[in-house]
């Protein structure tokens, strides 16, 4: 009788570690990555990306990229720029630097960082923060290859109503094609 009970135990143990690491599993896959401001941290678990076409003289390629919370048009949390990529084939590796508007290879620029938004029935944003690209004052991007795909790493600075927000994070993760725009998140 006790052995039955050691059995039975030993394998509700055993189904408890199981869920704890599947859960563990996909909590990895969807943290594709993260975005800290002032020291708080905010999950990123989605990514896409929106070629943007060559540039006029051909010399290098732009991008739409946007890394965010969740999947789908309403993220809590996000981060929105334009990337005038070192190729003219794909994202290419590299240290970028901030620029505003600036349209030449190695820079970003048209950069917006939201976080805490919350949504009212109109699908309009209606608490937390938007920052935009008229307040970033600097900011440097490191694109690595990562396996198949690419690590970014940024660290941006913004100021807005005289308070300092220091933007930075990574994300390693699929970027998935789709319609990327400067003002469809916006506050």
């Amino acid at each position: 009788m006790r052995a039955i009970r050691n059995i039975f135990l030993i394998s509700v143990l055993l189904a408890g570690v199981s869920v704890l690491l599947l859960t563990c599993s996909e909590d990895e896959e969807n943290d594709a990555g993260s975005m800290t401001i002032n020291g708080t941290s905010f999950v990123l678990s989605y990514g896409q990306v929106d070629e943007a076409g060559l540039s006029e003289d051909s010399s290098y390629m732009n991008y739409w990229i946007r890394f965010q919370s969740s999947e789908g048009d309403y993220p809590s949390h996000f981060l929105v720029f334009k990337l005038y990529s070192n190729s003219t084939i794909e994202i290419g590796e590299g240290t970028y630097s901030y620029a505003e508007i600036m349209s030449r290879a190695g820079y970003f620029s048209w950069v917006k960082a939201g976080f805490d938004l919350h949504y009212n029935e109109a699908n309009e944003p209606d608490e937390g923060t938007v920052l935009l690209d008229s307040q970033v004052d600097d900011g440097s991007m490191i694109i690595t290859k990562q396996g198949n795909g690419l690590n970014f790493e940024f660290d941006i600075t913004f100021t807005r109503n005289n308070t300092l927000y220091t933007v930075t994070g990574n994300f390693t993760g699929a970027l998935h094609e789709g319609d990327v725009y400067y003002t469809q998140l916006k506050k």
